[in-house]
């Protein structure tokens, strides 16, 4: 073939390809007047050939205003310093139509010959491009307002468990209060001994009342820490056998004032690692639910037996029993076999789920089981069992509060000559605290307010200071805090926060601020003569 056909027919392959390429091609002079186009920017735009070239129509004249401006600002500077610019996204006007994104790629050369220098641009349709980095820049936006509602309903989140913790706290201050009066004052007015029988017994039904109202308060604040994750343990090697028996003897009471036999088969020597007092609580819990199910006349029997690496203790009764379809939520909170107004026995449903959870914490389970209504329930307790005893075995460790209420019996107190200032500002509580401290030859000095408490501390110089938390004013902290600031003997008394404030985290604070002893609130009148013997140190021992 003759060599001028084929660079013919090359040239005019070349021709058509860069005609109807797949990108635009433009060739502008340094101002930006169009000298060469091809067929594919005119199909884009609409424009005519002549009207590009022709006109001396410039590219910047193809651009929308903001595409001009950045041209002007940043596009055609760039070029002049780099001769080379990349990837610039423009619209591009069409007459009649939306205008076109694009992006532009362009480079300056100069020619050898002397010829001005053209700026060769070559165009990508960015439509898709467009509506991808659109849709992502929307994803990305509602990612974002997603991400800000989480947080913002998890700080409402905790707000709200800081209002219920609040509200928990409160409540149990508010209801600790007079309880504290009612019990302390049934415990003194038994001690009469010219009350009939029927006045003793209705002392002992108010006692037994305000107790398990004082346990209700009680179920609420655990419930609030084990929501919160603030169920905290006091873990050590404990006799499990000596939670149990205690657990009983806590609930003796009711079980005598209703007529149910309690019965128990337990296993010496096995040791857990745990809580003695949250322990306590487990078995005391089941065998209140358990007395409560259960008639007059029945019984209650507490097992307990070695199986493998664990220890298993079944509170089995022959009361009321559960349906087959309870059985599953028998640890469900605020559930209750007769939810209905007529139900027969009272409580919150809290109970059974404070157990689980606590057994929970402990490494341990329990599973519920009955044979139908009126065929008694069982609950199994299954608790690992320590391995290794500690290397002090022999020695009896004892959680202190339960060796103050053991050992209350066998020691002989007398405060005669004592000194006691006590701040409350609840008047039946500050006059039942006076008659209790009194019956033990005490002198004691009251105040209604922490400030009248800080003048009588260093007025009588008290052995023993006494003082509520929760206070108008001035609270406990801060009267604590001044007594100490007294320096010399007087700021060094031995002190006592007695509160409705009963959190591990309030009796922390208690010590933190300067106190030697926490007392809950309502608080047994024995352990309350003996706390202020012991600091006073006058509690003698019977040999």
């Amino acid at each position: 073939m003759d060599g001028e056909i084929v660079t013919k027919l090359l040239r005019e392959t070349i021709e058509e390809q860069f005609e109807h390429a797949p990108c635009g091609y433009l060739s502008t002079l340094a101002d930006g007047t169009i000298v060469q186009v091809n067929q594919t920017v005119l199909d884009w735009t609409g424009y005519s050939r002549d009207e590009l070239i022709s006109s001396g129509r410039r590219f910047q004249d193809l651009l929308t205003l903001p595409g001009k401006i950045y041209h002007d600002t940043h596009f055609a500077p760039l070029m002049q310093m780099q001769g080379a610019v990349k990837e610039v996204a423009f619209d591009l006007l069409r007459p009649g139509k939306d205008p076109l994104a694009v992006i532009v790629n362009a480079s300056q050369k100069r020619e050898a010959d002397g010829r001005p220098a053209l700026t060769r641009m070559t165009l990508f349709d960015a439509t898709d491009r467009r509506t991808y980095e659109r849709e992502l820049l929307l994803a990305r936006h509602k990612a974002e307002q997603l991400a800000e509602a989480e947080r913002a309903a998890r700080e409402q989140a905790e707000r709200a468990g800081r209002v219920k913790d609040e509200f928990l706290t409160l409540i149990s201050h508010e209801l600790r209060t007079p309880l504290n009066a009612i019990l302390g004052w049934t415990q003194m007015l038994q001690r009469d001994p010219s009350l009939s029988e029927d006045q003793r017994e209705g002392l002992r039904v108010i006692e037994r009342n305000a107790r398990i109202q004082t346990q209700l308060v009680s179920d609420l604040l655990d419930m609030g820490r084990i929501d919160s994750g603030k169920m905290r343990l006091d873990v050590q090697q404990v006799e499990l056998a000596d939670a149990i028996e205690a657990a009983i003897e806590t609930a003796r009471p009711a079980a005598d004032a209703k007529g149910v036999r309690l019965q128990k088969v337990l296993d010496s020597g096995v040791v857990v690692s745990g809580d003695p007092g949250r322990l306590q609580q487990i078995f005391w819990n089941l065998l209140s639910n358990a007395i409560k199910f259960t008639p007059k006349g029945g019984f209650v029997r507490v097992v307990m037996e070695r199986v493998n690496s664990h220890v298993e203790v079944s509170v089995i009764d022959n009361g009321q029993g559960m349906a087959a379809e309870f059985v599953s939520h028998a640890f469900e909170r605020f559930r209750q076999s007769d939810a209905s107004g007529t139900r027969k026995s009272g409580g919150l449903g809290l109970g059974l789920s404070i157990v689980k959870n606590l057994i929970e914490i402990h490494g341990g389970s329990v599973r519920a089981s009955s044979e139908g209504e009126g065929k008694g329930s069982t609950f199994v307790v299954n608790l690992p069992v320590t391995v290794v005893r500690p290397a002090s075995e022999g020695l009896e460790r004892v959680h202190p509060r339960n060796a103050l209420a053991s050992n209350s019996s066998s020691v002989s107190i007398s405060l005669r000559g004592v000194r006691v200032v006590v701040a409350e500002d609840e008047t039946d509580a500050r006059d039942l605290l006076m008659r209790v401290l009194k019956s033990c030859d005490a002198e004691v000095a009251t105040a209604s307010s922490a400030m009248q408490a800080l003048e009588l501390v260093e007025r009588v110089r008290p052995d023993v200071l006494i003082s509520d938390i929760g206070m108008p004013d001035v609270d406990g902290y801060e009267l604590i805090r001044r007594v100490r600031m007294l320096g010399g003997g007087v700021g060094n008394v031995r002190a006592i926060a007695l509160t409705a404030f009963a959190r591990l985290e309030d009796r922390t604070r208690a010590m933190l601020a300067g106190y030697q002893m926490h007392l809950a609130k309502p608080v047994d009148p024995k352990e309350l003569m003996v706390t202020v013997a012991n600091l006073a140190g006058r509690i003698t021992t019977p040999v």
